[in-house]
């Protein structure tokens, strides 16, 4: 618990198949109160080391419990324990890293993001997940739900259900 490297190298695998990373904004560890043990262990070790801003575990719906990790402590993790060893979980990792801290979406050319997620569906005219969106466009998840939203309720996009996926395309 005190050595940081040592504590980063055990949470690793952990965020690799413990934690929902993709399209989130910052991964989160879900469990049930029957592992409820485990998880004030991981918790106990994340708090202590600044990885998460929660003060305690969170009750998400009746019999689960949950924290996140924060950007930061994410990137502490990534940067002595990285890579994964999954390329996707790399690259969503490296985009949240590069979008922490920048608000407002990626206006360095002013171009809305109802724009530019229209402007990808036409270029690659199929059907896109959420996840494709942020990573083609390099922005984070709540940015491109707004924008999807947007699409969506102005009929300009069609959304297609495939088990737990949503796909996007062009109406």
């Amino acid at each position: 618990m005190e050595d940081k490297k040592l504590a980063a190298n055990v949470l690793l695998p952990l965020i690799e198949f413990e934690f929902s990373l993709l399209s989130d904004d910052a991964p989160i560890l879900l469990q049930s109160e029957e592992n409820k043990e485990q998880l004030e262990a991981i918790f106990k070790i994340c708090k202590k080391h600044g990885w998460t801003d929660f003060s305690e575990l969170k009750v998400k719906r009746k019999g689960y419990m949950y924290f996140r990790l924060t950007k930061q402590g994410l990137r502490e993790i990534f940067e002595l324990a990285g890579p994964f060893i999954s390329k996707k979980r790399n690259e969503w990792t490296k985009l949240l890293l590069e979008r922490s801290g920048k608000k407002g979406g990626n206006m360095r050319d002013k171009e809305k993001t109802e724009t530019k997620i229209f402007n990808l569906l036409k270029l690659e005219r199929k059907k896109l997940t959420t996840e494709d969106i942020c990573l083609k466009l390099r922005l984070t998840p709540s940015t491109v739900r707004e924008g999807l939203r947007s699409l969506l309720k102005n009929g300009q996009i069609l959304r297609e259900r495939k088990g737990r996926k949503l796909f996007y395309y062009l109406s």
